[in-house]
């Protein structure tokens, strides 16, 4: 897969003509379109969190997820046809992410399993599984 350049999506608060790259990306989106963020509980994606979206984890390098440029959260989906949760999670621990990441699930059957399969490939790292469908601890929030 060719290497893309990442998109950074502007704050919601973000002036007419600024511009929408900034030096630091609160959210980290990978395969996720748009829409699926504006879908989030606000307690989750504030309108004026800054989001970097990558189309692959392949694409992920070292400089987006650790030091003064690190984001404060990865969203994926649960899983895609090119990549899942626990591939995403491996790559974040290998590239040396520490912050939270949050898989977005349809309805799954089983969201504390899942939790608990994807954690166990990176026991450091603070992951989660938000259902789409509402039911998530997340929503209720």
């Amino acid at each position: 897969m060719p290497h893309e350049r990442p998109t950074a999506l502007a704050p919601a608060s973000t002036p007419a003509g600024a511009s929408p790259r900034v030096a630091k990306a609160s959210i980290l989106a990978i395969g996720l379109q748009p829409s699926a963020l504006n879908r989030l509980p606000r307690h989750i994606v504030a309108p004026n969190s800054t989001v970097l979206r990558l189309t692959h984890p392949t694409n992920l390098r070292r400089r987006h997820v650790t030091g003064a440029r690190a984001p404060g959260l990865v969203i994926s989906p649960l899983e895609t046809g090119y990549f899942d949760a626990i591939d995403l999670i491996r790559r974040l621990s290998r590239l040396g992410y520490r912050g939270r990441y949050l898989a977005l699930a349809g309805s799954e059957p089983d969201i504390a399993l899942i939790r608990r399969e994807v954690q166990s490939h990176a026991p450091r790292l603070n992951f989660d599984v938000v259902a789409m469908d509402g039911r998530s601890a997340l929503h209720a929030v």
